[in-house]
């Protein structure tokens, strides 16, 4: 009696002890762990075991961190396992329901090895199992071939040009000429035209600076005055300006209806939104708000009204009926006439009547000849 008791005890040793020994991979798999999705976040995925024993006290999966010294526990409180039916192998969520003692959550992170274990929730362990959590591939980067440039002759650009090379600079010269009403090439006059005339003016623009004038859209020339009295409203870039070259435009000039004085002045604009552009294809951050550059030109329009034309008025006499005064208030108004008539007159009538008596003056005797004063004795 006493051997086989002897002999039972040996068996029950041998029997716990193997329930005792760690579970690794390279084993009868009877826990495992799987990791589907690859993040550099946190990971999910499932932990498996076989069941060699009955389901009757249910099941607890705890998973060690090397972060921590402690396990994680099965939910909380006194439900500390997790019942399965059917027939194994079977499956719960990792970390999904994992919690520590303190509530905290248990959290899978790339490049760390974890220690899961599976046991019987009153009868011992079924199998442990390490596992690292594995971080996502890097992708390889492709190669691309650089492609050697191609070589080109760089022309020697002016002395102008290659002081401001290596920076972004707008810069224009500006001279007006075909002018309709004076010419003026480089210093324009006021233009003088009446009331609604029309004169011509054509703006010839020089890119003296280091940036290419690449697009109408974003280089114009501007008329930055109040009041616009130039048609087309604004130049337009016909094609692109490289540094050193030049455009032209015509433009006509309309006098308002009202005289007066208005100004133009005329100015290069790079437009906001528009890189600058280098020769060498490099570009700079393009301006915040439209910026007028270089050299301009101002000067007036001045509209005058037309003067008028000399001519010859006849002021009538009015009548002695519509005058103040009848007759009288004429006379007064008149005196200096009538005295020049009465005059006239009277010369008239002596000449007459001298004529007429010139024959009676004629036979008149001599006069006696003065008689000689006595000599005082």
């Amino acid at each position: 009696m006493k051997k086989l008791f002897y002999a039972f005890a040996v068996c029950l040793a041998v029997i716990s002890a193997l329930s005792l020994v760690p579970f690794n991979a390279s084993a009868a798999q009877d826990v495992w762990v799987n990791i589907p999705s690859c993040s550099d976040v946190n990971y999910s995925g499932t932990v498996s075991w076989n069941d060699p024993q009955p389901n009757a006290a249910g099941f607890a999966v705890n998973v060690k961190s090397p972060e921590r010294s402690d396990w994680t526990e099965w939910g909380r409180g006194v439900e500390r396992g997790v019942v399965v039916t059917g027939q194994p192998p079977y499956s719960v969520p990792i970390p999904g329901q994992l919690h520590y003692g303190d509530d905290s959550s248990l959290v899978l992170k790339p490049g760390l090895t974890y220690t899961v274990k599976v046991s019987y929730t009153l009868a011992g362990d079924i199998g442990s199992l390490n596992f690292t959590v594995p971080r996502c591939p890097t992708p390889t980067p492709t190669k691309t071939a650089t492609p050697s440039p191609a070589t080109t002759k760089t022309p020697t650009p002016s002395p102008k040009t290659s002081s401001v090379a290596t920076t972004c600079i707008d810069d224009a010269k500006l001279i007006a000429s075909n002018r309709t009403d004076v010419q003026a090439p480089d210093s324009p006059n006021n233009i003088n035209l009446e009331p609604e005339q029309e004169s011509q003016l054509t703006i010839t623009a020089t890119n003296t600076g280091a940036t290419k004038w690449y697009d109408g859209n974003y280089y114009k020339l501007i008329n930055l005055a109040p009041k616009n009295t130039l048609g087309p409203t604004y130049g337009h870039l016909p094609n692109a300006v490289d540094p050193s070259g030049q455009v032209n435009w015509t433009f006509k000039v309309l006098a308002p209806a009202e005289p007066g004085t208005y100004p133009i002045d005329l100015r290069m604009v790079h437009i906001s939104g528009g890189e600058y552009l280098k020769p060498n294809g490099s570009k700079c951050t393009a301006p915040a708000s439209d910026k007028p550059f270089g050299q301009g030109l101002s000067f007036n329009l001045i509209v005058t009204s037309p003067s008028p034309s000399p001519s010859m008025s006849v002021t009538p006499i009015a009548n002695q009926s519509e005058t103040s005064g009848g007759f009288m208030g004429w006379l007064s108004d008149n005196w200096l006439l009538v005295l020049l008539i009465l005059a006239i007159l009277a010369g008239l009538g002596t000449w007459l009547w001298f004529s007429k008596n010139k024959s009676s003056f004629s036979n008149l005797p001599p006069p006696p000849p003065p008689a000689n004063p006595s000599m005082p004795g």
